[in-house]
């Protein structure tokens, strides 16, 4: 999607076809508001600065001659761009917070102070206007990609962004938080909420670079869209051959898909565990092998390449986003300057991020096996800090610095660091 600005309207990419663009002018970055809207219930009342009374939105809003209306000047010219798909006016405009608004038989158009321009249609025109409308949730900020009939769409606003679907309704992503993925738990951004992770020297991790999940084959449509809409051109899947071909990712239209294979094994090198000892040595065991085994050492050097010379925001997962990708993550970060408890603090949202998904799969393990089956699972489906710090501590041990270990151990050059930090860092 791109963004639309007065004076410089794109004409509509809404895909019929689930071939959605991206936009540059937002990135929505961990937690959504879901609001849990449907388009069946949504109209609203809105002042008219303009006119002096209130007028209908789009749930009840009556067609007006014409004729007898003007185009708001400050939409004008994005009307007169896409005036085939607006239509004619059908009320007239209406201003508040200095956001102008006014109704057309095909949507309803939008321009702030700021000079952004755009419309709302469809589904999401009645959600959007049930959720408060402008400025409360921002303007629009270009035109909404759609999938295949138009059952699931996402468009941007100056303060998020917007995620609708004909089944589970419209949530509202703002600016400073990444889409939750009902398909993928894990789904999060590595730099963190907010600001992103604060570095020592005072920068912050730049949010909408590397994404991080857990698997993906259950994807919604919506889902889809939204990381379309965060501009991902690339998924890095960490997964071994087997899982991968069991498993398959869903087509993310836009992104390269390229099997990483962290393990650089054809299976897991490790073998089931049945009591809570083998668990926890088992994480442990896991993140020491990211620093011992030369294979992995090798297959991590490919994936941070690969980062490091993408274009556009990349998606790295394994199959619950939280031991290959965790050390990934944790590496990507350390690389742009984050701390010890920064890092760790967030290798350790895996546990809060899943913890619905686990909760549901562990009762059905407990019904099946009993409770001692259940908690084993449990916790095998967690991470503990003991965990990562093993691995630090081994790389720590063996190179002197986690640093040390990119370079001599990892294999990566200056120059790659560079890059890294320099897409990385705020």
């Amino acid at each position: 999607m791109v963004a639309v600005s007065a004076g410089h309207p794109r004409r509509n990419r809404t895909s019929p076809g689930g071939g959605p663009h991206r936009s540059s002018a937002v990135v929505a970055v961990a937690l959504t508001v879901v609001l849990g809207l449907t388009s069946t219930a949504c109209s609203f009342v809105q002042a008219d600065a303009v006119g002096g009374g209130p007028i209908a939105g789009a749930g009840s809003a009556e067609a007006v001659p014409s004729g007898a209306l003007e185009v708001a000047p400050a939409l004008r010219g994005f009307w007169e761009q896409h005036s085939e798909e607006l239509g004619a006016p059908a009320a007239a405009a209406v201003t508040r917070a200095g956001v102008v608004s006014q109704e057309f038989a095909g949507g309803t158009g939008y321009a702030d102070p700021d000079g952004h321009v755009g419309y709302v249609t469809g589904g999401i025109r009645a959600a959007y206007q049930a959720l408060g409308d402008a400025p409360e949730v921002g303007v629009p900020l270009d035109l909404q990609t759609c999938g295949e009939g138009a059952r699931e769409c996402v468009q941007h606003l100056s303060g998020g962004l917007l995620v609708w679907s004909k089944r589970d309704g419209a949530r509202v992503v703002p600016a400073d938080r990444t889409v939750r993925l009902a398909g993928a738990p894990n789904f999060r951004d590595v730099a963190g909420e907010g600001a992103g992770l604060a570095v020592a020297d005072g920068a912050n991790l730049r949010r909408g670079v590397v994404y991080r999940a857990d698997a993906l084959a259950e994807l919604t449509g919506a889902d889809i869209l939204a990381l379309t809409a965060l501009g991902v051109t690339a998924v890095y899947d960490l997964r071994t051959p087997r899982v991968a071909d069991q498993y398959p990712d869903p087509v993310i239209p836009g992104a390269e898909n390229r099997l990483m294979n962290l393990f650089g094994r054809a299976t897991s090198p490790f073998h089931p565990v049945t009591t809570l000892a083998e668990v926890a040595q088992r994480g442990r065991d896991t993140n020491r092998l990211f620093v011992t085994d030369r294979v992995m050492r090798r297959q991590l050097r490919e994936l941070l390449e690969a980062v490091a010379n993408s274009e556009g925001a990349v998606l790295i997962h394994c199959t619950e986003g939280k031991d290959r990708t965790g050390w990934a993550s944790a590496m990507l970060q350390y690389i742009a300057g984050a701390g010890d408890d920064e890092v760790l603090a967030e290798y350790l949202k895996s546990n809060a991020y899943r913890k619905k998904t686990i909760a549901t799969h562990a009762a059905e393990v407990r019904r099946n096996r009993g409770a001692a089956a259940a908690a084993v699972y449990t916790s095998a489906r967690r991470v503990d800090a003991s965990y990562l710090n093993a691995g630090l501590a081994e790389a720590r041990a063996r190179y002197g610095s986690i640093t040390g270990y990119l370079t001599r151990g990892v294999g990566l050059s200056d120059e790659t660091l560079a890059s890294l930090r320099a897409k990385l860092r705020s």
